[in-house]
């Protein structure tokens, strides 16, 4: 096949994924890595420290990477074969190599800092500043370079984060003390039960006694089988519901748009994000099913290409498409697919992440939606986006039984928000993207989440700082994200004295009811 027929090299907006094979992966990668070396090196040559001249022309390098061995790593994700892994791990040693190449250039990084050194460097915008520090942190020595970090770990570990070390210090200990206590109590609460059950490891519960214990505590304490529950949760409606409050939120459409453009298989779905004009801003594919045998499991989105200025395509801006993957049960004849609550808390979460950088107004590129937001604080969309699942009138729109149409018992509801704490003492994971998601989320709290009025205004807020700048403006400035700099608060799964159901049950269910 000719060069100029592989799909993967192709002039396209959307992949064409219909046509893209394992034998194009190889002559398409290596071709696209020659081009591309040639490319650097040219722009290596001639490089001034301007942004026509430097960025401009780095971020060309760098989008027809991304997309291209984005499409190949998709498919490897989601229509795996032998085929398609033995390509991939031909060519991902000189993908990596040519990775490390653009990365280490002294000529591209000494252009960056002349640009921060420069007499222009406060005329920039808070995006482009961003951009040049970003890449300067990353062409930095290991050994420490300019910034003198020698070996001391945790300030080359916070130096990509949002946080300060006092701040993650302090953010440490406030959880250690609320939770201390509480996580000691949870083990010993695990080990009585594994005890009274007549477990003979119960003294010393190793690691996957805990994980199975702790589901069968959890469905006793609170009387609450999520499998029970799947037909009150199924897929479409679950999706619905998730638009509907996109929309209040956001003051956006999501409409279906199949037949636009390719897909992968049969099941995906794909969609067209509008404003409140009707104008596309951004689209997304939508792969709810599983497949074992090609499909590796658990969920997240993926970037197919991002916001930019520079690489239009006939707009003012290049819009961003997304993926948006999960492995729910497939529906079986007229039966739907039906989620469990976790199945659904996860599909809002990989949701959050997709408005992240759908929802963007940032046009350049290098920091359009979720590049360039610290890596503490990348998961502040996703987990604010997960608190609407636990609001009682979000959670009762979307818990309907399939075959009847029978609303979510209250009581059931109840459980529902009492067990989302179950053991949070020793669940202390992500704790500064949680933070953030909780400041923000306790904002629509206070105005009042029966106030629609207040709440839509407050989600447009929300859309026009965190999710529009992106990667442009760290979260720690965005308005809705102010009290997380004056106060580290602690997150609400680690916030509470105590998780035994007898003691804190009724005011856990009664704050997500709003009667606390």
């Amino acid at each position: 096949m000719a060069l100029e027929e592989n799909p993967l090299l192709g002039n396209f907006i959307f992949p064409p994924y219909d046509v893209i094979e394992a034998k194009h992966v190889r002559p398409a990668i290596r071709s696209l890595l020659n081009q591309l070396e040639s490319d650097l090196v040219e722009l290596e040559t001639t490089v001034e420290p301007t942004w026509p001249k430097l960025v401009e022309p780095l971020e060309k390098i760098l989008d027809r990477l991304w997309i291209v061995w984005g499409i190949v790593n998709h498919l490897n994700a989601v229509k795996d074969s032998p085929e398609l892994r033995s390509a991939i791990t031909e060519v991902q040693p000189e993908k990596v190599e040519f990775q490390l190449r653009l990365g280490q250039s002294k000529p591209i990084y000494d252009a960056f800092k002349t640009i921060r050194e420069s007499s222009d460097w406060e005329t920039l915008s808070d995006a482009r500043k961003r951009v040049v520090e970003v890449k300067i942190k990353c062409g930095s020595r290991c050994s420490g370079g300019d910034s003198g970090l020698g070996e001391v770990e945790c300030v080359v570990s916070m130096d990509a984060k949002m946080a300060t070390i006092e701040k993650a210090e302090e953010l440490i200990e406030k959880l250690r003390s609320a939770s201390w206590n509480a996580a000691i109590q949870d083990m010993q609460e695990l080990k009585d039960f594994a005890k009274s059950q007549g477990t003979v490891e119960s003294k010393e519960l190793t690691h996957w006694d805990i994980n199975f214990w702790s589901g069968r505590l959890r469905q006793s304490s609170y009387n609450l089988n999520e499998e029970e529950l799947r037909p009150y949760f199924s897929l479409p409606v679950v999706i619905d519901g998730l638009f509907n409050l996109s929309k209040m939120l956001f003051d956006i459409e999501i409409d279906p748009a199949d037949g636009i453009t390719s897909v992968w298989n049969k099941d995906v779905r794909f969609y067209c994000v509008k404003n409140c004009l009707g104008i596309p801003i951004a689209y997304f594919y939508f792969d709810p099913y599983s497949r074992p045998l090609e499909k590796r499991g658990g969920a997240w989105m993926d970037i197919v290409a991002g916001r930019s200025r520079i690489l239009c395509d006939g707009t003012s801006s290049r819009l961003p498409i997304c993926h948006v993957v999960c492995n729910q049960t497939p529906p079986v004849g007229d039966k739907p697919s039906l989620m469990t609550i976790r199945e659904v808390e996860t599909v809002f979460h990989e949701f959050g992440h997709a408005l992240q950088n759908m929802l963007t107004k940032q046009d350049e590129g290098l920091v359009s939606g979720s590049r360039g937001i610290e890596k503490d604080a990348v998961e502040l969309a996703s987990q604010f986006m997960e608190n609407w699942c636990y609001q009682r009138d979000i959670l009762m729109s979307i818990a309907k039984h399939y075959e009847t149409g029978e609303i979510l018992p209250e009581e059931v509801c109840l459980k529902i928000f009492s067990a989302r704490t179950f053991r949070a003492g020793p669940l202390l994971l992500r704790q500064w993207a949680e933070v953030l998601s909780f400041d923000a989320f306790s904002a629509f709290e206070e105005v009042g989440l029966d106030n629609e009025q207040a709440v839509k205004e407050l989600g447009r807020k929300f859309r026009e700082t965190v999710l529009a700048h992106g990667g442009g403006k760290s979260p720690m400035e965005q308005e809705l994200g102010s009290r997380a700099a004056l106060s580290v608060a602690v997150p609400r799964r680690a916030s509470y004295p105590s998780t035994s159901p007898a003691r804190t049950k009724e005011d856990r269910a009664r704050r997500h009811l709003g009667k606390a």
